[in-house]
């Protein structure tokens, strides 16, 4: 079953989850087969939502650097808080369906800190290849790439990891 055609709908997910039961399947098999479809469907939108905020923090980045004429070293963290705020709204809206804080302002510090790391991640990234490399726009796809898996785990487990799922015939998305 491919995973990706689960991601957007909560139909499909129940559809989903009555075929496993059909399949005879017993109940421990399809709660670790419904953790890892949770996991890689909450990681396919957010490769979405971080593909979108990946071209607005490139764009502005760009933009920053080149039109505005700012070091890429100062243009990447302004493009990197534009694109976090971007972000943290999509996360919590459609990305993840749990949330650990019921407090906002503490949920979004947390998810801030996150990307705080991320920036520290990106930035030692761009000061260590950029003059290896030669060009800051190809080593920040590099960087990219490294801080996406980071930010995903990091808040999927300290900020969006669903409770534990009991074991029930429930068709209710858990």
């Amino acid at each position: 079953i491919n995973p990706a055609i689960y991601v957007f709908s909560d139909q499909n997910y129940l559809s989903f989850k009555k075929t496993i039961m059909k399949e005879g399947q017993k109940n421990d098999t399809f709660l670790l087969k419904e953790n890892q479809m949770r996991v890689i469907a909450d990681f396919i939108r957010y490769i979405v939502v971080g593909g979108l905020a990946f071209i607005i923090d490139f764009s502005c980045l760009v933009f920053f650097t080149e039109i505005v004429g700012f070091h890429y070293l100062v243009s990447a963290p302004i493009a990197f808080i534009i694109s976090l705020i971007f972000s943290y709204l999509l996360c919590v809206k459609w990305v993840f369906k749990y949330r650990v804080f019921t407090n906002k302002r503490i949920e979004s510090s947390l998810f801030c800190v996150v990307g705080l790391f991320g920036i520290l991640i990106t930035e030692g990234i761009l000061i260590i290849f950029t003059p290896v490399v030669g060009d800051y726009k190809i080593v920040k796809i590099i960087s990219t790439a490294v801080v996406l898996f980071w930010n995903f785990f990091m808040r999927r487990y300290l900020l969006f990891k669903p409770a534990q799922i009991k074991k029930s015939n429930s068709d209710k998305r858990p």
